[in-house]
Formats: structure tokens, C-alpha cells, sequence
């Protein structure tokens, strides 16, 4: 059972809109499913041999984990890759900061721009409004 979220990373151009909601306390349901672009154009992951995926969380905390590079029929990687978001990263409320490194064979890192998760306390959130006509009841 797992819930599959479909960002575009654009490591070139920064896009301040990819921004991932989630309830907190979810357990290994959550799948990002990145696709990686450079300048608009699929990014070449013919030398990629790891991708890794940072989030800071909002008390400074680093998690850090493995992305999983999608391959195509022929065992070649494409500019694809997935992340299981760990339940470490939904322990408490708020915006978690992240990022995906890419690794190649030469030892170079490319890092993409910032984009951001937002863990929402499931009984209560801050955009929710308590209606004065509901509360009548209780009045009486």
C-alpha cells in the first residue's frame, strides 16, 4: 500500500512549487517518484552509479538515504529515480528541507536545488477553521 508522488527536478532551473504533502507518522507508504531534468531536457544518467537523497528536518536534523535509478528494458539507467520516504522523516510536524545527489563513476556529485515536504499533523492543521455555528451545540 503505498501512495506515489510524481516530481519533475529540474537541477538547472530551481522550482520553489515542488512541494510534497504528507500526514504525519506515515511508515514507508510514501513514494517520490522523481523525474531529473537538465535545462528542460532529460538529464544523461549514462555515468550515474548513485543517487542519494538528504532531508533536513525542522529541528536540524539530516536524514540521508538511497534513491533506486529506474533502468529501461535493456538494463541502461534512465533520468528516473524513486525514493521511500522513512518514517524518521514524519516523526514530527512541519517542512522538511530536501535535495538528490546524483554520483558518478569519476567521483563527480551534482546536487538538484531544494524542494520541500510538508508534514501535517493528521488530527489538526493550521489551515483548518472551527466554525462558530458547530460550536452551539456544546453551548447549550
Amino acid at each position: 500500500m503505498n501512495v506515489k508522488y510524481d516530481l519533475v527536478v529540474d537541477f538547472a532551473r530551481p522550482s520553489k512549487s515542488n512541494t510534497i504533502i504528507i500526514s504525519e507518522n506515515d511508515t514507508n507508504s510514501r513514494v517520490c517518484h522523481f523525474t531529473l531534468l537538465n535545462n528542460k531536457q532529460p538529464m544523461s544518467m549514462s555515468d550515474v552509479t548513485a543517487a542519494t537523497v538528504r532531508a533536513v528536518k525542522k529541528d536540524g536534523s539530516v536524514i540521508m538515504g538511497a534513491a533506486d535509478i529506474i533502468m529501461d528494458d535493456d538494463g541502461h539507467p534512465i533520468n528516473e529515480v524513486e525514493y521511500t520516504l522513512p518514517s524518521r522523516v514524519t516523526d514530527y510536524a512541519g517542512t522538511v528541507t530536501m535535495t538528490i545527489t546524483l554520483l558518478s563513476e569519476a567521483g563527480e556529485m551534482l546536487t538538484s536545488f531544494e524542494f520541500y515536504l510538508q508534514v501535517r499533523n493528521a488530527l489538526f492543521n493550521e489551515d483548518d477553521m472551527i466554525s462558530e455555528s458547530d460550536l452551539s451545540g456544546f453551548r447549550d
